[in-house]
């Protein structure tokens, strides 16, 4: 088809970026827009990225096996095995709904929330977290997605851990330690920064 349509007015709501071994790393943003009559629009021919197809990636996309060459906590690289890593932001969009309006007019942004978790297996390494989620001391958690030298590198300096203690099911079974974390900010950093890592 030769049909499009275009949404003006979009915020980015959500994020929600996932690595876990034996598979793609999955990024994924929710948007949300305001309802009114000029929000979208049909445009008489078929709009693209300058009107032009782009054309296909040739780069292999990012995965959670072999594409996080770092993970850094508390400024020491990561010296226990780790199964997975997520980050999620939600910027708490609230829907403005107006008498007299089928849909939402706008919305208003609330404060937002920044989480992380991290599944990884119980090691001597990593055994101290407990403690620290005991004692409520923030860690530091900075990684990297990179696919000959393209991809992104994150970075939480402060993030204050809530779960729950490792345990295992039964005999001949793994003991996971599922970290989870909310990010803070810092008096001179944010809670979550993004850079865009390109090769030199």
């Amino acid at each position: 088809t030769t049909k499009t349509i275009s949404y003006r007015g979009m915020r980015a709501n959500t994020m929600d970026v996932s690595s876990e071994w034996g598979s793609l790393c999955r990024f994924a943003v929710g948007f949300v827009g305001g309802g009114l009559s000029d929000a979208y629009e049909q445009p008489a021919t078929e709009m693209t990225n300058g009107r032009t197809v782009d054309a296909i990636e040739t780069q292999s996309p990012l995965n959670g096996t072999n594409d996080l060459p770092l993970v850094v906590i508390d400024g020491a690289v990561a010296d226990f095995c780790i199964r997975s890593l997520q980050v999620q932001l939600n910027n708490n969009c609230q829907a403005r709904t107006c008498i007299g309006q089928l849909a939402p007019s706008n919305q208003t942004e609330m404060e937002s929330s920044v989480n992380v978790s991290m599944s990884a297996y119980t090691q001597d390494e990593n055994f101290d977290y407990i403690q620290k989620k005991i004692d409520n001391t923030t860690i530091a958690i900075y990684y990297v997605i990179e696919n000959a030298g393209e991809g992104f590198a994150f970075a939480m300096p402060a993030v204050n851990l809530s779960f729950t203690d490792p345990g295992a099911a039964g005999k001949n079974q793994q003991s996971m330690m599922d970290l989870a974390g909310v990010c803070e900010p810092t008096s001179t950093l944010n809670a979550l920064r993004i850079y865009k890592v390109t090769q030199a």
